[in-house]
């Protein structure tokens, strides 16, 4: 199995900005907060969505939700969870989502293609090569970032494109279509990507087991997540800044994916944890807390605190190399 290394550096700010993002968890937890008093909203206890492991105990508590660390799998996840009906709601039309959109494809577009988009799509289409897998049908769950959807459209990577996605668009593109779910874009696809939409679904075993059965024998499923077996969810836990709830209702782990592609009959060709922000979050996050608010202890502060910028370029390549950063990447084949 295949694990990507990525050497090049990244622009903290234009992935993350401090004051939009700050901005942006406000009205997440604004949104949460008015499904919490919801009445008609139902909410549903899981098991892991990792490995299936019932009765995963309790973490911690969050922004009015319950956290669980899975003892088999390491995966974390929220029970009781929305049901998927007032998810989809906020992803239309919550505050947090219009901001988001707004956010990337406007203000952010241009530093977000440098950081993080075309490294994507290059590493998608290699996957595809070195596989054999054909270049006639595309889906895509989620759509949120239409930077990427549009790169994969107009230069023609693929000839049919479907976008699955209840948010309305606009898509010029000729020979593109948007459909509302997985069951009216139809089966039989060589390639289905999705970006963190398994992180906000109430369902993620469930959403895996609908793409497996979209895909084509033979075909690719490729996935972006965060990752639970990370450094900084392992180490910041509760306080781990890309932990906003409704954003982050399921972390799972590198045991924890693998589990769940295998169960619904994919080959996992690579699993990898290429994030490049790890260091650089935790350094933050211990520089602004005294010693007795975290439990990194000393060896971690005297790290982070060390100004030598080789020593933590050095320690998040070997997060990358370990399947240790809290960025997830994978790919698996239909069986």
């Amino acid at each position: 199995m295949k694990t990507s290394i990525i050497l090049d550096e990244i622009d903290r700010d234009a992935v993350r900005p401090a004051k939009e993002f700050s901005r942006y968890a406000e009205y997440l937890r604004f949104d949460l907060a008015r499904l919490l008093i919801e009445d008609e909203v139902r909410w549903i206890e899981r098991d892991c969505p990792g490995c299936c492991y019932q009765g995963a105990p309790v973490l911690f508590h969050k922004d009015g939700v319950t956290y669980h660390d899975c003892p088999r799998c390491f995966t974390r996840f929220v029970s009781p969870v929305p049901e998927q009906a007032a998810l989809d709601v906020l992803g239309v039309r919550g505050r947090a989502a219009q901001f988001r959109r707004h956010l990337f494809e406007q203000r952010l577009k241009e530093r977000f293609q440098a950081s993080l988009r075309t490294n994507v799509l290059d590493w998608l289409l290699q996957r595809c090569d070195e596989n054999g897998v054909g270049g006639t049908s595309y889906c895509e769950i989620g759509g949120e970032n239409l930077g990427w959807f549009a790169d994969v459209a107009e230069n023609r990577l693929f000839e049919q494109v479907t976008l699955v996605s209840s948010i309305p668009m606009v898509l010029e593109t000729p020979g593109v279509r948007q459909v509302g779910s997985l069951e009216q874009a139809g089966q039989g696809f060589d390639v289905l990507v999705t970006h963190t939409a398994l992180d906000r679904h109430s369902d993620p075993d469930g959403l895996l087991g609908q793409m497996a059965d979209h895909l084509a024998p033979g075909g690719l499923l490729a996935i972006t997540a965060a990752c639970a077996s990370g450094l900084e969810h392992r180490l910041l836990g509760r306080d781990a800044p890309s932990l906003l709830p409704l954003d982050r209702l399921t972390v799972f782990s590198v045991e924890g994916i693998q589990m769940a592609l295998e169960r619904h009959g994919l080959r996992v060709i690579e699993l990898s944890t290429p994030g490049r922000m790890d260091v650089e979050t935790v350094a933050s996050y211990l520089a602004e807390r005294v010693p007795q608010e975290t439990g990194g202890g000393d060896f971690w502060r005297y790290l982070m605190g060390r100004s030598d910028p080789m020593l933590r370029r050095n320690l998040q390549i070997f997060l990358q190399e370990n399947l240790l950063s809290s960025y997830l990447r994978v790919a698996a084949i239909k069986v």
